[in-house]
Order: C-alpha cells, then structure tokens, then sequence
C-alpha cells in the first residue's frame, strides 16, 4: 500500500515471543531444589545441587503471612538446611525460594 505522499506500508502485524531468562532461571534454581521430607511432620532439609552467593528461604502459610526466613551466605551444593517447623500446625506452605540465579517456590505438607 502506498498513501498519496508516497509512503509504503504494510497491514501485517508480526509478533514474536520470547521467553525470559528470568522464568528459565526460575527452573534451574527449582530443579536444584529438594525439600523432604515432604510431607514433613516437624522439620524439613532443604538441599540444592548446585552453590549459589546467597539464598533467602522465606516459609509463608496459605494466608500469604510470612513465618520465618532464613539467610545463607556461600551457599556450597548438597549441604544440607533443618527447618524447624514444629510449632506450626498442620496444613500447607509455601517455601519461597530467592537466589542470586532466581526465584522459586517449593510447596511443603505439615503432617
């Protein structure tokens, strides 16, 4: 198509989707990721196959209120994390996961 001041155009739209690196490092950062026992009656380990700078595990109850969080620094692979998780009841949480690599969210059963 051409305007009367000479400019061509085109009526087709082209849309090209990409997907990001943020949700393919929130993969990698999941698959390194172990929790278990699961389901856990009053602790869990938390191991990850590969070393990171930091990690922040962050435990949050169906409701979204935080519990606890616990920091490590320097982190080296397979060595093992206790969560103390006694004191809560019984139910569901989420484990959510923050690395230097990503995010990710680990679902955790209370027994």
């Amino acid at each position: 198509m051409t305007n009367d001041k000479g400019c061509a155009a085109d009526d087709h739209l082209v849309i090209t989707m990409f997907r990001t690196l943020a949700s393919q490092v929130s993969e990698l950062v999941a698959g390194s990721c172990i929790v278990f026992p699961n389901p856990a009656h009053d602790r869990v380990t938390v191991t990850f196959s590969m070393p990171f700078n930091w990690i922040s595990l962050t435990l949050y109850d169906q409701m979204g209120k935080e519990l606890m969080t616990h920091a490590l620094v320097r982190y080296a692979k397979n060595i093992p994390v206790e969560l103390n998780l006694g004191a809560l009841p019984k139910g569901v949480y989420s484990l959510y996961i923050k690395t230097e690599r990503g995010v990710a969210t680990k679902k955790i059963v209370l027994q």
